[in-house]
């Protein structure tokens, strides 16, 4: 690739490679200046299409080099079709949680552990296979990679926790959040700019939220158990949804330099330690059969199969443009949940879920807007 990069460079500063490049029909001076003019425009392989010439390849786009050849709208489709299939993976494997859960009448935590157990194996194959370093080359960056592992821990257990007592698709809902707290943390964590309209759609779906809650009262003892255990159920979400943002902002400042499958491989190592650690303070005794062993194990190979057609999307589309996995998620889990199972349609949650989804969209929207004003500016 450096290779290319220097031919390139070398045709512009040394003339007489430029006249290997022009044709012996050129009879006019008219004729070899606009060939000449012609290798200016020659792009370079720092970027994955001729529009971004002048531009360095972000990170989520580096591993796209070997897509360069591939027109954009085939890298769109593709990109677009593993966020479905993301979506699909992801919700089949939170339902199947509170199925199994139920069925072999399993805690949040005993299904934890083995979702710790089930990572580490499957992360350690491509480790192995491709020989990924597991101890960064900097030093600073395994205090990040250890933070950004209790984080992401945080938001497994707290949201499987939850998940056994709200509906898939008002759990999607609260993670829908999840790209506009980024939005508002990375001015804060990573200096990036913050604009009113961030701040805007940020407090719309607030609004959102303060309908999901939909009874306001029960702070003033207006609630009964079932409401009770609903809402803590609904802040182990938002907490989790934090932990899950704050884990996106630390990933950022070391996805480049940490490859995916090491990441869960760190994450597998502290959930199995954090989860065993639970179950033996709490003096719960496990045993799992091989049934009930290899079903919990299913439930979790579906979301690791999630978690990186996910990742993978990045080589086709942008972060921004990945983060609308959320809401298809989101649309899917109210379909199911209304068409499916038959969870009653609450007008509440209908009234929050639009402010929601159309506060994320048009946060996202806002983002892509600017992405191409900036490129379009650099660009020559």
């Amino acid at each position: 690739m450096e290779s290319k990069v220097d031919d390139s460079i070398t045709d512009i500063v040394n003339p007489p490679r430029i006249m290997k490049h022009i044709s012996k029909r050129s009879t006019t001076s008219t004729d070899i200046i606009d060939q000449i003019k012609s290798l200016d425009k020659k792009p370079t392989m720092l970027s994955t299409n001729s529009n971004e010439t002048s531009l360095p390849m972000s990170p989520q786009r580096l591993n796209s080099a070997t897509h360069a050849k591939t027109p954009d709208v085939i890298n769109h489709l593709l990109g677009i079709c593993l966020l479905f299939i993301t979506a699909i993976t992801l919700l089949t494997s939170q339902y199947l949680f509170k199925i199994v859960a139920k069925k072999f009448n399993s805690s949040p935590h005993e299904m934890l552990l083995i979702r710790g157990y089930n990572t580490i194996v499957i992360s350690l194959v491509p480790i192995f296979i491709n020989k990924l370093p597991l101890v960064p080359d900097k030093p600073g960056e395994g205090y990040l990679l250890t933070l950004r592992s209790v984080f992401h821990m945080l938001n497994s257990v707290l949201y499987f926790i939850a998940l056994l007592n709200l509906d898939v698709s008002l759990g999607t809902l609260i993670y829908c959040l999840i790209p506009l707290f980024i939005g508002i943390l990375s001015p804060i964590f990573l200096k990036d700019p913050i604009f009113v309209a961030d701040i805007m759609c940020v407090l719309i779906s607030v609004v959102g939220l303060v309908f999901i809650c939909k009874q306001p009262y029960f702070l003033f003892g207006g609630y009964s158990k079932d409401s009770l255990e609903f809402y803590i159920s609904l802040l182990l979400a938002i907490i989790g949804m934090l932990c899950s943002s704050f884990n996106g902002i630390i990933s950022r400042k070391i996805s480049v330099k940490v490859n995916f499958h090491v990441l869960n491989f760190y994450y597998g190592v502290l959930l199995t330690i954090a989860e065993a650690f639970v179950l033996h303070v709490s003096n719960t005794k496990t045993y799992f059969e091989i049934t009930k062993f290899l079903a919990i194990n299913g439930v979790h190979s579906v979301f690791y199969l999630g978690s990186y057609t996910y990742y993978y999307s990045h080589n086709y589309l942008m972060a921004i443009t990945a983060s609308f996995n959320f809401y298809i998620q989101s649309l899917f889990a109210f379909l199911t949940d209304i068409i499916i199972i038959g969870v009653a349609v609450d007008v509440f949650n209908i009234i929050g879920a639009s402010f929601i989804i159309l506060s994320g969209v048009l946060f996202l929207g806002i983002k892509i807007w600017r992405e191409k004003k900036v490129q379009e500016k650099i660009s020559p």
